[in-house]
């Protein structure tokens, strides 16, 4: 039947398919988030930046780092507030604000 015909082909390859942000995508998200700690990164801001609805990002996002995005945010912070308190002068307020924490 061609209506059979068609949904077939129109599903064929769905299992195949990537589920997870491209590579581009995940290297643009790792960069965002690395320059933009001190900052508000919600997931609209972070959905907008890999061209995907919320929804879409938050699950590829799952799918690619294998936590949600407010997690991997709270530890690229807490990574790089370590850093800076092994590493640098600064005073503890100068790195929580740095680092995004108020």
């Amino acid at each position: 039947c061609l209506v059979e015909r068609h949904l077939n082909f129109s599903n064929q390859g769905r299992s195949d398919q990537p589920s997870g942000l491209t590579g581009f995508a995940r290297a643009r998200i790792m960069t965002l988030v690395d320059e933009s700690l001190q900052q508000d990164l919600s997931s609209e801001v972070l959905a907008k930046a890999a061209n995907l609805s919320v929804g879409h990002f938050n699950r590829a996002f799952k799918e690619s780092f294998g936590t949600t995005p407010h997690q991997y945010i709270l530890e690229t912070r807490v990574a790089r507030a370590a850093q800076l308190l092994s590493m640098s002068d600064l005073d503890i307020n100068s790195i929580a604000r740095a680092c995004g924490f108020s």
